[in-house]
């Protein structure tokens, strides 16, 4: 046979002695074995100088010149360091810049805030040509080492507007649970002490000596947040990592719309079954009415602003979602967070359509009834604190809307017993400065306490509501048959939210909701005539109103009226309005200074609210045109005109679509809705429409083209 090999092919050929090849493997094939050795044979330049990438060509990467640049007497210029890859000089130069921005952050922080004297001197530098980072970074760690050589007081409590201190007809009431609580003697008793404010504080007492927005939330999730993937809103992550932190510190421990743990799991993780991008960017618009770094966060019509822009996109994503017509549990609790954020923006109208659009679409999933159905846990445990979450929020809406309620009959799946298990509803960690421990919320027993209350509030609205259809008055059987189950549901509350111990946000704000429920129920019936019962109403009606003035004064000295709270205004205009009217009765108003000193509290808290909440802004205006002109004039000395204002007139109510029974006290009244009122308000102080001549002057027919 081999006579027929042809004689170029009889001898084998020699190739070229091959560099260093790699071991081969016993599964490897010999092909891929020579193409590894030629692709090792290739030593590829890490970056190519720009002379090179400009004309397309090999660059040799030679230093100071490659072969190229020195053959053709070319400059050669790298954008790189020597041996480091275009990766990695963006993200070098990308390090570079965030530093140089952070000094110059600390820098023009320092020209803003810092003492005159010091500024003066760095001005002085900066004129001499001292370099803006060296100046920047030298600020900014001078700044850290103050701060790890001198440990501050964290203790801090806020100074009433008008009387400072409390008023000595609540200060000595003993009949008032909360002037002898913990909370009280930390707050008014270091303000009549200051010198027990110094003493070293253990880890128990900073929960009642610093105000809970400084606190951090702890939670090793958000930290693998990364928002892009879930908004098309342009926003660094940082920040959605903040806002999600401020969410669940001060808007998640009241108002509850979905299980925490699951939600962040699958945020972090970037899954969908608990969390969708419609429910991440509804949160992201509520939390944005906390971020200070918003100014006028307020302005949630402003095309400008994160609010308007992560609310818009998440009205798309539920438009989407109704065309859909897929029934998603995380659809229902984004209806429930578009309500609130709606409802505290003034457009509770608007906000009502998603409400009733979730609870129907949770009734479609058969949430309400029994869950047996449902086998895998993690699902069950979602569902059952939806369904109470809705309930709870629906018939709380209904209450102070003075609605019939979209639902009457609560959850079959009972609420969890929280002994036997903390996560089942996910507790919320928080460290407080300089603690060396975390503390709970004790989130999940302050769930079952709110749901039980807002059972409660939601068969009060559903009487009343009917009651109003039939043309009938809330009667004392009725208000007595509520006020028993409202006194042993508040008896039976856990030792963190007694009146002796109560101190966070959100506990305080059932007591506020409780003794604003005893209120509505009792007003009407304690002015009917001076003899028994109604002797006994007017007691009920003493004693909450002062508990309600104690409670919003204990709140304001610890944690301030400055953080974003979405309920806060609701109770600040219901105990100004019952002041306003109890100084519309008096020959001189003035004369009832702790009267007037309640009611000026009540408007700096609206003041300070309406940083974050146009409806706060729209509460101030409304009190402030219905006070007396003596107090009136108090007013503009204790508590100075809202900033940003865009109207020196007129009451806002041209951005507002609300049904809010601002002026209504008790629940057997007819209620009387903010939008209405606001509207009649602005059209008296604008006065009557004028007709204009030449338009007029057109016929009917000629002005409708």
């Amino acid at each position: 046979m081999s006579s027929h090999i042809p004689r170029q092919n009889r001898h084998r050929r020699i190739l070229p002695t091959p560099a260093e090849r790699p071991p081969i493997t016993p599964g490897a094939s010999a092909s891929s074995s020579d193409q590894t050795t030629r692709r090792a044979t290739r030593q590829q330049a890490p970056a190519a100088c720009q002379e090179c990438r400009k004309q397309k060509t090999k660059c040799s990467a030679h230093r100071p010149k490659c072969l190229r640049c020195w053959r053709l007497s070319k400059e050669c210029v790298y954008d790189t360091a020597q041996l480091e890859t275009p990766r990695q000089s963006l993200q070098r130069k990308h390090g570079e810049l965030e530093a140089r921005n952070s000094n110059l952050e600390h820098l023009f922080g320092f020209l803003r805030d810092g003492p005159e004297a010091d500024v003066a001197t760095v001005v002085r530098r900066l004129r001499e040509g001292a370099d803006l980072d060296n100046l920047g970074m030298h600020i900014r760690d001078g700044d850290l080492l103050l701060q790890m050589a001198v440990r501050p007081d964290m203790t801090y409590i806020y100074t009433f507007p008008y009387a400072k201190n409390m008023p000595a007809a609540l200060a000595q009431d003993s009949s008032i649970p909360y002037v002898k609580s913990l909370l009280c003697q930390n707050t008014v008793g270091l303000l009549e002490h200051p010198q027990n404010a110094r003493e070293e504080e253990q880890d128990w007492q900073k929960v009642y000596r610093i105000p809970f927005h400084g606190v951090e939330l702890v939670d090793p999730r958000i930290e693998r947040i990364h928002g892009s993937r879930w908004t098309f809103i342009t926003v660094a992550d940082s920040i959605t990592r903040r806002l999600v932190r401020l969410y669940f510190i001060l808007q998640h421990p009241f108002y509850t719309f979905f299980q925490k743990n699951l939600f962040l799991e699958d945020l972090a993780s970037g899954r969908e079954r608990y969390c969708t991008p419609l429910l991440f960017n509804a949160v992201m618009a509520e939390a944005c009415h906390s971020y200070s770094a918003i100014s006028e966060r307020y302005r949630f019509w402003d095309p400008k602003k994160l609010t308007y822009q992560f609310m818009a996109e998440a009205r798309r994503l539920w438009e989407i979602e109704m065309k859909s017509r897929e029934d998603r549990i995380t659809t229902v609790q984004a209806s429930m967070v578009l309500c609130a954020g709606y409802s505290t923006t003034g457009l509770d109208q608007l906000g009502a359509d998603y409400l009733v659009q979730g609870t129907r679409m949770a009734e479609r999933m058969q949430i309400f009834g029994s869950l047996d159905h449902v086998k895998n846990p993690f699902r069950r445990k979602v569902y059952a604190m939806t369904a109470w979450a809705l309930f709870g929020y629906q018939g709380m809406f209904a209450f102070h809307m003075w609605q019939q309620p979209l639902l009457t009959e609560p959850p079959m799946e009972p609420l969890a017993d929280v002994s036997l298990s903390t996560e089942k509803y996910g507790e919320v960690w928080v460290k407080y400065p300089h603690s060396q421990s975390l503390t709970p919320v004790h989130f999940g027993e302050s769930f079952v306490a709110f749901s039980q209350l807002r059972t409660i509030m939601g068969q009060i609205a559903d009487l009343a509501a009917r009651k109003r259809a039939q043309g009938l008055k809330f009667t004392a059987a009725d208000a007595a048959l509520f006020r028993t189950t409202l006194v042993a549901w508040f008896n039976s509350l856990p030792p963190f939210l007694s009146p002796e111990y109560v101190t966070l946000p959100a506990h305080l704000k059932i007591h506020l909701q409780y003794h604003n429920i005893m209120l509505g129920l009792y007003d009407s019936l304690a002015d009917q005539s001076d003899v028994s019962p109604t002797a006994t109403y007017r007691e009920i009606c003493v004693h909450s109103r002062r508990c309600l003035d104690v409670l919003l004064r204990l709140y304001y000295l610890r944690h301030g009226f400055e953080s974003w709270n979405d309920s806060l205004p609701t109770w600040l205009l219901f105990l100004a309005q019952l002041c306003v009217r109890d100084l519309a009765q008096q020959d001189d108003p003035l004369s009832d200074e702790a009267t007037v000193s309640t009611l000026m509290l009540c408007a700096k808290g609206l003041q300070d609210q309406g940083r974050s909440l146009y409806i706060a802004r729209v509460f101030f205006k409304m009190l402030r045109l219905e006070m007396p002109p003596a107090i009136m004039h108090e007013l503009d000395s204790h508590v100075t005109e809202m900033d940003g204002d865009d109207s020196s007139t007129g009451t806002g109510a041209h951005h507002l679509r609300a049904s809010w029974p601002v002026k209504t006290i008790s629940i057997s009244e007819e209620p009387d809705h903010l939008w209405e009122r606001l509207s009649l308000e602005d059209r008296r102080i604008e006065g009557p429409e004028e007709e204009d001549e030449d338009e007029t002057a057109i016929p009917s027919s000629d002005r409708g083209q």
